[in-house]
């Protein structure tokens, strides 16, 4: 891997809320990185599914943890 890619290991199970909290910032850091490629509406769109994808992610972790407990 070149020298100027940054890399995050992710370890652990982590909250829906927490990821929710990493996510939220994933527009704007496109937005920075890599100038001006989405105009609004694929902005908006964008970020429509990954408040889906959060969404799916919360249910999946309280359906996890139901399942835990019983």
């Amino acid at each position: 891997m070149p020298a100027t890619r940054k890399t995050t290991s992710i370890n652990g199970i982590f909250s829906g809320k927490e990821l929710r909290d990493v996510a939220v910032h994933i527009p704007r850091r496109l937005a920075e990185a890599s100038g001006p490629i989405f105009d609004v509406e694929e902005t908006r769109q964008l970020r429509m599914l990954l408040n889906k994808l959060l969404e799916a992610i919360d249910n999946a972790n309280a359906k996890t943890a139901e399942n835990m407990k019983g």
